[in-house]
């Protein structure tokens, strides 16, 4: 699953799911998010990112829906 979306005029974002897992040195990682930004304006992205992460729920249905509307409500 690809999600990808211009955030805005500022930044742009993207997340990719691997929902059985990519090695990523000795973890495995199951959402890989690319955030390009100019200045510090992708700060308040990642942190609302980080808080998304927090829900536990969130993050396990993030890390295998093939619904791409369930992932964007999330992150938006």
């Amino acid at each position: 699953l690809l999600a990808s979306s211009a955030a805005s005029d500022v930044y742009k974002r993207q997340m990719l799911q691997y929902p059985d897992g990519v090695d990523f040195g000795d973890e495995k990682a199951y959402l890989i998010f690319g955030i390009a930004g100019v200045g510090d304006a992708h700060l308040d992205l990642l942190a609302h990112v980080c808080e998304v992460l927090e829900d536990e729920e969130a993050l396990e249905m993030m890390k295998k829906t093939p619904d791409i509307k369930f992932v964007l409500t999330h992150l938006q």
